[in-house]
């Protein structure tokens, strides 16, 4: 993987992305806690509510995004 040498605090964001591959796509489990919201049931829901249920017309990317929040369960947008 190509790194980009001249910040400073480089490392940091390096040692950050090792955690963030770690919890996430090597434990499946969220960034702040441990638990599982990476599965397929999860995305089976937000593909539901997203891909296969388009909002059409006008309204903002934010609006549209509310709405469709509006109809998933908690389990499917949060880790709460």
């Amino acid at each position: 993987m190509a790194r980009w040498n001249e910040l400073e605090w480089k490392d940091d964001v390096y040692a950050t992305a090792d955690i963030w591959k770690e919890q996430c796509f090597l434990n499946d489990t969220a960034l702040f806690n441990d638990k599982s919201i990476w599965t397929q049931e999860n995305f089976e829901k937000l593909k539901a509510f997203s891909i296969d249920d388009p909002i059409l017309g006008g309204g903002s990317f934010e609006e549209k995004l509310k709405e469709r929040l509006s109809k998933a369960t908690d389990r499917a947008i949060s880790s709460n």
